[in-house]
């Protein structure tokens, strides 16, 4: 494994290879550390965290009710502004939270129930078993290395040095907007082609954007139809 660097100009330079090899013994030791770490975390955790995340959850639902409100009945100046900001929060929420139940925080909670990750279901349109692969097999394992770590960049951006130059990079920084602005198109689809990538399925077999595509389609039917008629 090579060492990125920077020079005194901010640009990463290859400083030569680093020694992450451990002995056995330190590897025991820093396993059993994490593991007492996370036993020790565990135990702590109950009632108050699912309380807070419910919590969270209905103040997530309503600041994204009121996204809605402000786009169809507007109330104020700038609503539409509003709007766009506090849908944007509720995403940014919605994802927070969801990744940490998705991780199984609360799994080991008498009581945890739409909170386990088994099957909790977030207000975001990516299918959660597809998450589950490209996040927990793909980038946990291989965080930020190139060719394994689907989150760097999603496939579009190129935001290190060690990724492969494209053309399409020239523009990145006014693609990069877009991609913000149809994340649930996107990441929809980038998420379920890295599950299948991860797995090792073909390319085009039929049932790899199966999921995807009917999340799609709740979505729009949701947020454009069933939501703003309220």
């Amino acid at each position: 494994m090579t060492r990125p660097d920077r020079n005194t100009d901010g640009i990463i330079q290859d400083r030569g290879p680093m020694n992450y090899e451990l002995s056995d013994t330190q590897l025991n030791s820093l396993a059993k550390d994490l593991d007492g770490l996370y036993d020790e975390t565990q135990k702590k955790m109950g009632q108050q965290d699912l309380d807070y995340v419910r919590n969270v959850k209905r103040y997530s639902e309503a600041i994204k009710r009121r996204s809605f409100e402000l786009f169809n009945h507007p109330d104020t100046d700038g609503a539409f502004q509003k709007a766009i900001v506090l849908r944007g929060l509720h995403v940014l929420i919605e994802f927070s939270v969801g990744h940490v139940i998705l991780h199984g925080a609360y799994d080991h909670i008498e009581g945890a129930n739409e909170f386990h990750s088994s099957v909790y279901k977030w207000d975001f349109v990516i299918d959660t078993d597809d998450w589950k692969t490209m996040h927990h097999q793909g980038h946990h394992p291989y965080t930020n290395i190139k060719g394994q770590d689907h989150d760097i960049g999603y496939g579009l951006l190129r935001i290190d040095a060690r990724q492969d130059w494209w053309g399409h990079n020239l523009v990145q920084m006014l693609t990069f907007p877009a991609l913000l602005a149809s994340h649930s198109l996107y990441f929809a689809l980038y998420t379920s082609y890295s599950a299948r990538a991860i797995e090792g399925r073909k390319q085009y077999a039929p049932g790899n954007y199966k999921n995807a595509f009917e999340l799609l389609a709740k979505a729009y039917v949701k947020n454009v139809i069933t939501e703003p008629a309220k």
